[in-house]
């Protein structure tokens, strides 16, 4: 895994020094071993690529980039992994095609050569982000991964481009740059910006499964899509089948992401997605897992120590156990400012210092990331499909006989009625979308009226969506575009790279999620269960009993922690907050002096979206 940089600049203006050591120093975390650069003056105006490098593939000299293309056409400055690297580097033979290096760069050079640019993102699996400089057609791409895993931001001014993994780069290209509203809108509503907007007017991102191509002598740069997920079309399986081949698609993507020339570690937690990684790459290796664990010295009821345990004990995993005593929030500034935009995700924190206990032994490890986004795991997605299977059997008097179950389900005791699947019916889009954890209603919030422009954008991805399959499907397609792009992904890259860690999700394999994707709901939530395939696997794979283990979680202190031991760090960050021109000071103390008085959380985590503005907003916008 490494970190990108580089411009594009008509008017001739190479980097200076500083800017250079500026995009060295930024990108230190993600590449620690190595850095390279390559200047270009040509006709059309000054053309650079940066590079710093983590040797995952090819450790020796030959893997250096930015790297030029065995024929001299190309150079490439590449960030991430291509897993099918060795089939691709077979067929490139097949055809007589040169390699002079052992590493997956240089496939992608060979492959685009030969084959052409779709052709050549047709055939490469994997996660990345990458600047291809083809001198003989004097094109510029920036092209990345299918799903957004790896992070490439970009300005376009008019007469110069720049582009990086690292946002604050790009930024420091811009002194003007000015902040987006709507995306902080967005950030005050679901933690995080929504790409391809950033916090500011003048970034992007490139859009997951999209490249944009610049003709170097006078053109624009374009953006297009290589890759769409496929309309749904249900597989006509029964549910072994469907066990069969989800165990077997999920086997093949951990296979795929084992091939490294460095040993590999895994996250373990008691939980069934990361329990499955584990267990079936224990059966995958010939070699001892590494597994690693987190949780709290003395809350036995929010840590999963002892579950882990057994299932590391059962596969003979090489365990490890972080002991979380009083260290959650030692790295949260230098995480704040590393992120380089707002970022409100709170497990972040445990996610960074298990990164960091890895990192001391290893430079790569597995995760169960994407198991929910696929097979159904979230609680909304389970609502979304029993209130759609509730539409089918009463497609008239819906309301009338949700009323009467109601009243049955409250003499019965019951959780859930058919009250909440009509409910979950009249919701709007956006609402669906929305995962109830920032602000929804900022009217008092703010200093002047502002649009619903978080509301806009779930609304606009929800409708991206419409015709492709059933009212869950859309649901579970449209996260991959809302929850996945832009918290869980960009948090698991951050929280990784700043301890100069590769994470890699088996998943969020391609293959396996247009299998997952093709699944009929019915098998999904088979007998109305979320996630109802994995846990069968991991009944067999991890533990009979399961099912009925009480739920448990790395549930993060936030509030008890901004009543205690943070009260003065937060009341100071609430003071420096109220004097930006964003926010109405009177609602900020409303909202921390009932937070202070209440004896529950409600308010803890919008008052943490806050205060994490403001943390970036001292390093990055004063």
């Amino acid at each position: 895994m490494c970190g990108i940089a580089g411009q594009f600049n008509r008017s001739g203006q190479a980097f200076s020094p500083a800017q250079k050591e500026l995009i060295f120093n930024a990108l230190e975390r993600r590449g620690p071993e190595a850095k390279g650069e390559k200047a270009f003056a040509l006709p059309a105006g000054q053309l650079e690529l940066f590079h710093r490098r983590l040797s995952i593939i090819e450790l020796s000299e030959e893997g250096q980039q930015p790297m030029q293309s065995a024929s001299g056409r190309c150079w490439i400055s590449f960030n991430g992994e291509i897993y099918n690297y060795q089939a691709i580097r077979t067929a490139l033979s097949q055809e007589y095609v040169k390699l002079n290096t052992l590493s997956d760069t240089e496939v992608i050079m060979a492959a685009y050569e030969q084959w052409g640019l779709q052709k050549m993102l047709d055939k490469i699996d994997g996660m990345f982000a990458f600047a291809l400089f083809d001198q003989k057609e004097n094109k510029l791409f920036l092209v990345r991964d299918r799903l957004g895993k790896k992070p490439l931001y970009y300005s376009w001014t008019g007469q110069a481009l720049f582009f990086s993994s690292d946002i604050r780069i790009v930024k420091a290209q811009l002194p003007n740059a000015q902040l987006d509203l709507a995306s902080l809108d967005y950030y005050l509503t679901e933690l995080s910006s929504p790409q391809p907007h950033t916090i500011w007017q003048e970034i992007k991102q490139i859009p997951p499964a999209q490249v944009l191509q610049l003709q170097l002598e006078g053109g624009c740069p374009k953006l297009s899509t290589y890759w769409r997920l496929k309309k749904k079309e249900p597989l006509a399986l029964n549910l072994k089948e469907a066990l069969d081949q989800s165990e077997n698609m999920l086997r093949k993507a951990i296979r795929k992401r084992l091939v490294s020339d460095v040993p590999i570690a895994c996250f373990l937690s008691g939980g069934v997605d990361s329990g499955l990684i584990t267990a079936l790459m224990a059966e995958e290796s010939s070699q001892r897992v590494p597994s690693f664990t987190i949780g709290f010295a003395e809350a036995i009821d929010m840590n999963e120590f002892a579950e882990a345990k057994a299932l590391a004990q059962r596969y003979d995993c090489d365990h490890h156990e972080i002991v979380v005593e009083d260290q959650l929030f030692d790295q949260l500034e230098g995480l704040m400012d590393y992120f380089g935009e707002p970022f409100a995700d709170a497990s972040i924190l445990p996610s960074s210092l298990v990164c960091q206990a890895i990192s001391k032994e290893y430079k790569v490890a597995l995760s169960g990331d994407g198991g929910d986004e696929l097979f159904g795991g979230y609680p909304d997605y389970g609502l979304a499909f029993r209130s759609s299977q509730f539409a089918k059997k009463y497609p008239k008097n819906q309301y009338l006989v949700s009323q009467l179950d109601k009243i049955m389900s409250r003499l019965k005791g019951k959780k859930e009625n058919m009250g909440a699947y009509y409910a979950y019916l009249q919701l709007p889009a956006e609402k669906r979308l929305f995962r109830q954890m920032g602000f929804w209603s900022k009217e008092a919030l703010y200093t002047q009226k502002q649009a619903p422009n978080a509301q806009k954008h779930l609304q606009t991805v929800w409708n991206n969506f419409a015709g492709s399959g059933t009212a869950v499907d859309q649901l579970m397609r449209s996260s991959l575009q809302t929850r996945l792009l832009n918290d869980y992904l960009p948090k698991v890259d951050r929280a990784s790279m700043y301890h100069s860690l590769e994470v890699r999700s088996p998943f969020l394999d391609i293959d396996l999620l247009n299998f997952a994707f093709s699944l009929p709901d019915e098998l999904k939530f088979y007998q109305n269960q979320n996630k109802f395939l994995l846990k069968q696997l991991a009944k067999t794979k991890i533990d009979p009993q399961i099912l009925n283990r009480p739920k448990k979680g790395f549930s993060i202190p936030i509030g008890d922690w901004l009543r205690g031991a943070a009260k003065s760090w937060g009341e100071e960050l609430l003071n420096q907050l109220k004097k930006r021109p964003y926010f109405q000071a009177h609602y900020l103390d409303t909202v921390w002096e009932n937070h202070q008085k209440a004896s529950n959380n409600e308010d803890a985590l919008r008052i943490w979206t806050l205060l994490c503005f403001e943390l970036w907003a001292e390093k990055h916008l004063d």
